[in-house]
């Protein structure tokens, strides 16, 4: 009798922490908001990761900064997130956009994506790729987000 009584009690404490730690972790926000602008020849990838109600939203677009007028020729997504994994894939519509100096190309709507329940850190990549004058171009970025 003893023994079920114990067995009881220790299966009760663990149920009372799985639901603690559940409750803790249903909770957690992104630590702060994060602005990230990257650089490479004449164009500037712009991400922004905010805390919504539903997990973290994350926006992302393309500025060109070059002189000259320019065609961009890419798949969908032009700006591929993806949490946990580095792998992007880019397997959408071709797309063709010309871009003057300083404008800002925003092909898709902001990724909403959950908050891990199990880990207080874990990592965002973004790929840009796209083709200029015949030529790839690629930006990477990999951001390190915390929750608290």
């Amino acid at each position: 009798m003893k023994k079920i009584i114990v067995i009881l009690l220790m299966i009760g404490i663990f149920l009372l922490l799985l639901i603690y730690s559940d409750f803790r972790n249903a909770n957690a926000k992104l630590v702060e908001d994060i602005t990230v602008s990257k650089e490479m020849d004449d164009f500037i990838l712009h991400i922004r990761i905010e805390n919504t109600q539903e997990g973290i939203e994350v926006f992302r677009s393309l500025q060109y900064i070059g002189n000259e007028e320019v065609v961009v020729h890419h798949q969908s997504p032009l700006i591929s997130v993806s949490m946990d994994h580095k792998n992007h894939d880019f397997t959408g519509s071709p797309v063709n956009r010309t871009l003057k100096s300083g404008n800002v190309y925003i092909p898709q709507d902001p990724d909403i994506f959950p908050i891990p329940r199990s880990e207080k850190m874990t990592n965002i990549y973004f790929e840009a790729r796209f083709k200029v004058n015949g030529e790839w171009k690629v930006i990477d970025h990999v951001e390190e987000l915390h929750f608290n």
